[in-house]
């Protein structure tokens, strides 16, 4: 079953950019930028294509906007929210530190609009929270995974000009390729939990059909021979007046039929029912819930 992901951050270089190219269009959008900042959309393609080689469907956005608008018109499965923008010119820079939190709440906004799918995991993706704990448990309180964006001094914008020996080069490659194989594992984490629930739904939402099916049949069946047994008294009556038999005996035997009615099916329409009940509840626990709910 194919993931589908939002990743928005405003260092993901767009789809249409070849890899090679990567370098020269952000050293255009970006005049003023050192190449630390640059490197870090060339990082960003990495995980992005690490996520796709999970046969995940990841849809990308690098300004705020259009991650509102993805945010807002479509169901995810996860949600990966870079917190500050503050490569986004066009947001006001009071703003860019904490825009994706409104990102975040867009996504539960859609999730409640477009029930009930499941509510979208959202993970929050951000280098502060070693310097500010406040935001880890801000999205805790929220039903939000934070995971610490590894984020090199080299990455800021802008940046003092200067080269890193080998190897605190090789030191930065090496936390560059643990963050992207940790969120990719994150991800799978989350892909387990999300794919594992609804086979479990999809189980539930079965017995409940089958249970259903056999509520109706049975149903049938009892309406069908209380209507027998309707007509089986009828006819007994006309025996008796037409055909002058004994009241006592076509009284005994209309009876005993129409008594077997009850006995022989009510007790499999109300099995039926119980099954039923047992079904709905266990879907009920098994149903999308928001973290606001």
């Amino acid at each position: 079953m194919e993931t589908k992901i939002l990743f928005v951050d405003d260092q993901i270089p767009e789809d249409q950019i070849a890899d090679g190219d990567i370098r020269g269009t952000i050293s255009q959008r970006y005049p003023q930028a050192q190449e630390g900042f640059i490197i870090a959309f060339e990082k960003m393609r990495g995980i992005v294509k690490a996520l796709r080689d999970r046969n995940c469907r990841v849809t990308v956005a690098n300004s705020h906007s259009m991650a509102m608008k993805l945010a807002g018109d479509q169901h995810f499965d996860i949600a990966i929210i870079d917190l500050g923008w503050f490569g986004d010119d066009s947001l006001e820079q009071s703003i860019r530190d904490n825009a994706g939190w409104e990102i975040a709440n867009r996504i539960e906004q859609t999730d409640k609009k477009l029930s009930p799918h499941q509510a979208t995991a959202r993970i929050i993706y951000s280098s502060r929270f070693a310097s500010n704990p406040s935001i880890s448990e801000k999205a805790s309180r929220e039903g939000i995974l934070p995971f610490f964006k590894v984020y090199s001094e080299r990455d800021a914008y802008p940046l003092a000009a200067g080269q890193k020996p080998v190897a605190l080069q090789q030191r930065d490659a090496d936390r560059d390729a643990a963050n992207k194989n940790s969120l990719a594992a994150a991800v799978g984490f989350i892909e387990q939990l999300i794919h594992g629930r609804t086979t479990e739904m999809g189980a539930a939402l079965k017995i409940l059909e089958d249970a259903e099916a056999s509520e109706r049949r049975w149903e049938l069946i009892t309406i069908s021979c209380i209507v027998v047994s309707v007509a089986l008294v009828a006819v007994s009556v006309i025996s008796v007046i037409l055909l002058n038999k004994p009241v006592a005996i076509v009284t005994a035997i209309s009876g005993a039929i129409a008594a077997m009615v009850p006995r022989l099916f009510f007790g499999q329409l109300k099995a039926s029912r119980g099954q039923i009940n047992a079904a709905m509840e266990r879907v009920t626990k098994l149903a999308p819930r928001h973290p606001s709910d």
